[in-house]
């Protein structure tokens, strides 16, 4: 790795923001084998030792905070886009825009960062489609738990890979297009066996699409919708768009775990027909309000949501001094990673 250029050919940056959202297969499987190895030790060190191993990585990520990174972020590029090339100018060149963007961003952040009402919807609308798009009840069928979330992983790990590829919006549709076409599947074969119990083509197809959502979900509702929430939102403001993220997803997971299984016993399969009417309503949303962010840097996304401020953004940047590059660097070279 370190004698390849990672250089705007490569999308490092999208590739390894998507990979962050496919670590919850991981962790699910770290978490089960980990309960599974303390279910047989008396006392409180049953649940303790899970608890610490849980919060480990956080206390690390806390300490990690204090530290000023930003002569090791210009060695990173230095490193992987230049080949060890203190002296290219694509190096000063890219240190330069984020650090200015960065100042500009601060200047210009005046508090209230859900001026954006687009992104605020969004922000939410992704929420939303990350848990009731039909995987809430998926777990109440999978009981071999440990083979589901590897199938989950693999596919994430590959999924996470495309959207530099393919294009984020296209693979939110692509993912919820498939998952409808799963929860169809779903619904007809549970109505088909809740009538013929003897019908085990029915049973089988079940059991097939079940398995099947969850490539069909990690399409474009896992890494790709990490690294979505993480690009529409400004520098200043996307540790609490994050923040914001997450509390709607726990308030859907809270309604999902109460609301499921009520709906399960009232009206058996007749309740994922709810899923399925609700999954065309996320798609034609999609569809209607998210915009496609391939192609374009982390600074210059702002000109897609924030109109007059990032045409001055914009401005600002291209007066960033390019006289730093020589005349013999490639034009085909010196241009900003695109994510």
């Amino acid at each position: 790795m370190g004698g390849m250029r990672w250089g705007p050919g490569i999308p490092v940056r999208s590739i390894a923001t998507a990979l962050f959202q496919t670590s919850y297969a991981l962790g699910s499987i770290v978490a089960a084998w980990t309960t599974f190895g303390t279910f047989c030790i008396t006392g409180s060190a049953a649940w303790r030792i899970p608890s610490a191993l849980q919060a480990l990585p956080s206390v690390l990520q806390l300490v990690g905070l204090y530290f000023d990174r930003a002569p090791e972020a210009k060695q990173f590029l230095i490193k992987y886009h230049t080949e060890g090339n203190q002296d290219d100018a694509l190096v000063h060149f890219e240190f330069n825009e984020i650090v200015e963007a960065l100042t500009i961003e601060k200047q210009n952040d005046s508090g209230n960062w859900l001026q954006s009402y687009r992104r605020f919807f969004m922000l939410i609308w992704c929420a939303c489609i990350c848990q009731m798009s039909g995987n809430a009840f998926i777990p109440y069928y999978l009981s071999p738990i440990l083979t589901s979330q590897m199938l989950s992983w693999f596919s994430a790990l590959y999924f996470a890979t495309l959207p530099n590829k393919v294009g984020r919006r296209k693979l939110f549709l692509g993912a919820l297009i498939s998952v409808f076409i799963c929860l169809i599947a779903i619904t007809a074969g549970s109505a088909k066996f809740a009538k013929n119990p003897m019908n085990k083509s029915a049973g089988y197809a079940v059991v097939a699409f079940l398995y099947l959502f969850s490539p069909a979900y990690n399409l474009g509702m896992n890494g790709n919708l990490g690294l979505y929430i993480t690009e529409i939102m400004p520098f200043s403001p996307r540790l609490r768009g994050a923040a914001l993220f997450q509390l709607s997803q726990l308030c859907f997971i809270m309604l999902s775990v109460f609301a499921v299984p009520v709906g399960l016993d009232s009206i058996a399969w007749r309740f994922y027909i709810i899923f399925v009417i609700w999954v065309m309503i996320e798609f034609i949303v999609v569809y209607l309000v998210f915009p496609e962010t391939k192609g374009s840097t982390l600074e210059g996304i702002v000109l897609i949501f924030d109109g007059k401020y990032g045409e001055e953004l914009a401005r600002k940047l291209e007066c960033i001094d390019l006289k730093a590059f020589d005349e013999k660097n490639d034009a085909s070279v010196v241009t900003v990673e695109r994510i």
